[in-house]
């Protein structure tokens, strides 16, 4: 209903911008609320979904200031142009959108064909059965009422949109995958390419072949389109080149289009049927005169890898694209200049095989092998560049520090920032010897915000001074496997560390040695995922993979005690403030309470169970993570991520207080408290990092 109310206020000459903001502002709340996990429980449109409203949408401005006992965001990093991740069971191939715009088909590798309701995310028809192999390439009728799909299997099927019934086919005759189905502009037709090197043009309801085989390709036909207005039909192919067909008589137009240097994943026509798009695994996009065959412009480049996928706007000024293999990304690019209109966009972890604008232009649609489909906001109008989306690498791990005016950053390559947290900018700062390294596992800051260290996969760890930004040290290891935790004592003198190799070690901090502290702690049967020096730094904790969390005396490396319960890898372990307490989270999702004097289990909560709501689950090898607990400043409260939620509960009781969800497909890596105990950052997969003020009054417990 917001959609067709944004399409008719567009077709009024006399209807304000700002009318038109404030619905496309409701219309991405809903929709951002409606595809995430939230939606189970409606008290969260305003414990999550608003507070995580982006501060410039009307929504937000207008509702957030009348609520009371909300969790503040005081800075918000999320990738604010996705509105929806569908999370699915099989690699999608390709989708494609309704021409009404209200449903999504998609083909898996699963060799199924699936209809989704675009507004919810739910499965509205399908799956539906019928081929026996990858199910390729998908397409609507123009009416809607129909979907054609080609497959690995060498045929096309039609089937009913709503029933699954199969209309037309199994259509065989290509000897080789169908890779690429289009209808043509009145839906009689259908044509398919083939690995065959072959074009087919269909009777739609009859099955019989109107045309074709056309051939002249030397090699894959990756793609085929009709014109708009059903007289031309363009192919692209392995050979890298495009070639026009009469959609009447077969016959090729002119000589083949010749530009790319690798094969041509995809061509699409623009609705004036001017101009036809082409992009390839050179890593480019190419916009060609139809009619004279000359390339418009220059190729448009900013895609690191091959291109996979494209699509013209439904107004023809801009092309949306999709990148694989080393770019996972979308970019949207205007159609006569080739310049960059917004994005990078990331977010898919692996290709990116389909993408599709919706008919009002407002939102893009891409599925990827990374099992998703995402829905972006893509309202052209009021953005620009993203320049988040062209940022080289992501932050993964933050630390506040006790001035709480600013926390530090380090990025997945190595980069340290120094975040002003009143207004979210980067405040100008370099270290000295700072450099890039391949995989950065840990960050932690000292006490007394004197010194921050850095660990990274070489293996080695880097301390700088906070105060002038140089070297204090650089200590090597020695050790075979990367270290992938570790924690200042206090004042900040020693740093302990935890390996893959299964030991904990404990190093002077001092710029001419910065030596081993006596031997490793020997004694894990796994690698050392977390560890953490006790208050009076009289004795270490540790997780393991071996499920175990371990207790040492700090100058003499015996073990204290070893505490068992966990039935997966503890991921994580804190002390309380006053040292009495260690809370642990692991793999499985479970938290435990121990008494840190005694060793003894004082208490357990798994929130996979206890909440009812919860469907966000980390995907590590399928399990649902818990990759950090934390104590507040005071004791009497944990934090911890679970998924794509935080979560705070009460540490004598272990209930729960308040739940926040992060946007869908962000999952917590790393939480913590400001010293004060004001607010909570924290640290999610999709390069999202958040600032948010806790607010414990009972407002916020009722709405539970």
């Amino acid at each position: 209903m917001m959609q067709q109310a944004q399409t008719w206020l567009r077709q009024m000459n006399d209807t304000s911008n700002e009318v038109l903001k404030q619905l496309s502002d409701a219309h991405n709340f809903v929709t951002w609320f409606a595809a995430n996990s939230c939606s189970r429980s409606t008290p969260h449109i305003y414990i999550s979904a608003l507070p995580l409203c982006a501060k410039s949408s009307w929504v937000y401005q207008r509702y957030f200031q009348r609520t009371t006992g909300l969790a503040n965001i005081l800075i918000g990093q999320h990738e604010e142009a996705v509105l929806a991740i569908w999370s699915l069971e099989s690699a999608v191939e390709s989708v494609a959108i309704s021409p009404d715009g209200n449903c999504i088909g998609s083909s898996s590798q699963d060799g199924s064909v699936r209809v989704y309701d675009i507004h919810t995310g739910a499965m509205v028809a399908g799956p539906f059965q019928g081929h026996t192999d990858i199910a390729w390439s998908v397409a609507f009728s123009p009416d809607g009422r129909h979907i054609a799909l080609g497959s690995f299997d060498q045929i096309v099927i039609v089937w009913d949109a709503d029933t699954g019934q199969i209309v037309t086919g199994p259509l065989h005759k290509h000897t080789g995958w169908v890779l690429s189905v289009a209808f043509s502009p009145d839906g009689g037709r259908l044509v398919s390419g083939s690995k065959d090197k072959a074009i087919i043009v269909w009777g739609t309801f009859t099955g019989a072949i109107a045309l074709g085989p056309l051939e002249g390709h030397s090699g894959d036909i990756n793609s085929v389109a009709f014109s708009p207005d059903g007289h031309l039909i363009a192919s692209g192919s392995e050979d890298q080149t495009i070639r026009l067909w009469d959609a009447s008589t077969g016959a090729a137009i002119g000589e083949p289009l010749r530009g790319h240097t690798d094969l041509v994943n995809m061509v699409a026509f623009s609705p004036d049927e001017t101009k036809l798009a082409s992009c390839s695994n050179d890593g480019t996009i190419r916009v060609w005169d139809i009619k004279t065959g000359t390339i418009v412009s220059s190729p448009f480049t900013g895609h690191k890898d091959s291109v996979w996928s494209i699509a013209f706007s439904h107004d023809g000024r801009w092309i949306a694209s999709g990148g694989i293999d080393a770019d996972n990304n979308i970019i949207v690019w205007d159609t006569l200049t080739g310049s960059v209109v917004l994005g990078p966009l990331s977010g898919h972890t692996s290709d990116v095989n389909s993408v599709a604008f919706t008919p009002d232009n407002t939102r893009i649609v891409s599925s990827s092998n990374d099992y998703t489909i995402r829905i972006w906001d893509v309202q052209l109008q009021n953005k620009g560049p993203s320049q988040k989306g062209a940022r080289e690498s992501s932050v993964g791990f933050l630390a506040f520090l006790r001035n709480r005016t600013q926390f530090i950053s380090c990025t997945s390559t190595g980069l340290l920032q120094v975040w002003d947290m009143q207004t979210g900018t980067i405040i100008s700062r370099e270290f000295e010897g700072q450099v890039e390294a391949a995989m950065i596992h840990s960050i932690t800051v000292s006490d007394q915000d004197t010194l921050v260290a850095v660990g990274a996969s070489d293996p080695t760890i880097r301390v700088w001074s906070l105060l002038t930004s140089k070297l204090v040290c650089r200590l090597v290891t020695g050790l075979k496997s990367p270290i992938q935790c570790f924690d200042f004592s206090s004042g900040g003198a020693q740093l302990c560390s935890g390996s893959d190799d299964a030991t904990v070690a404990v190093w002077d901090i001092d710029i001419d040695t910065g030596n081993m502290v006596g031997r490793p702690f020997i004694g894990h049967t796994g690698a050392v995922i977390s560890v953490a020096f006790a208050p009076d730094a009289t004795c270490i904790a540790s997780g393991s993979a071996d499920c175990t969390i371990r207790i040492w005396n700090m100058c003499t490396g015996a073990l204290i005690y070893k505490l068992d319960g966990h039935e997966s890898s503890v991921s994580s372990v804190a002390f309380s403030p006053d040292g009495s307490l260690i809370v642990s989270g692991s793999v499985g999702g479970v938290i435990r309470q121990w008494d840190a004097k005694a060793g003894t289990l004082i208490n357990h909560i798994s929130p996979i169970h206890s909440d009812a709501h919860f469907n966000s689950k980390s995907k590590s090898n399928g399990i649902s993570v818990i990759h950090c607990v934390c104590f507040s400043p005071d004791g009497t409260q944990i934090i911890f991520g679970f998924g794509s939620s935080l979560h705070l509960v009460d540490t004598h009781t272990m209930k729960l207080i308040f739940k926040i969800y992060l946007p869908q497909g962000e999952i917590v890596r790393w939480v913590g408290y400001s010293p004060d105990g004001m607010d909570i950052i924290s640290v999610s997969t999709t390069e999202g990092a958040s600032a948010s003020e806790p607010n414990n009054d009972s407002t916020r417990q009722s709405a539970q």
